[in-house]
């Protein structure tokens, strides 16, 4: 009988009709906002996205993102339903991933060179 009931939850889980809500496979820039330069020139930078644009999140923790005509892979790791690590951005992330859109936010903190964050909005 434990073997029936942990059957049926295991495809319970795998229904279609699930509302996808994983970081994995491409989706689409709506923005991306971080801080560049240093001292009083440290300001807000903010891409607006284009088509063709994409955040790629791949199985083996690769994350290739086309922002224009700059391509960059780097590596990332998702630890919790909210939280992910990746290459490059300040600290860990929060991640938020709602009805077809994700939001990646890295905390805003103050260095002695200015101040440093990222936040990336997302959309499939």
């Amino acid at each position: 009988m434990k073997y029936i009931a942990s059957a049926i939850l295991l495809l319970a889980g795998c229904s279609k009709d699930a509302p996808d809500t994983g970081i994995l496979g491409k989706w689409n820039i709506i923005s991306d906002s971080y801080y560049s330069g240093v001292a009083e020139n440290n300001h807000m930078v903010t891409y607006k996205g284009a088509i063709g644009d994409y955040y790629n999140f791949d199985k083996s923790g690769k994350l290739y993102i086309k922002e224009g005509t700059n391509f960059e892979t780097l590596t990332y790791q998702q630890t919790a339903i909210d939280t992910i690590f990746i290459e490059s951005f300040p600290k860990k992330c929060h991640i938020k991933i709602t009805d077809g859109n994700a939001i990646i936010i890295s905390p805003v903190f103050s260095t002695p060179g200015g101040s440093t964050g990222r936040s990336v909005y997302l959309n499939r």
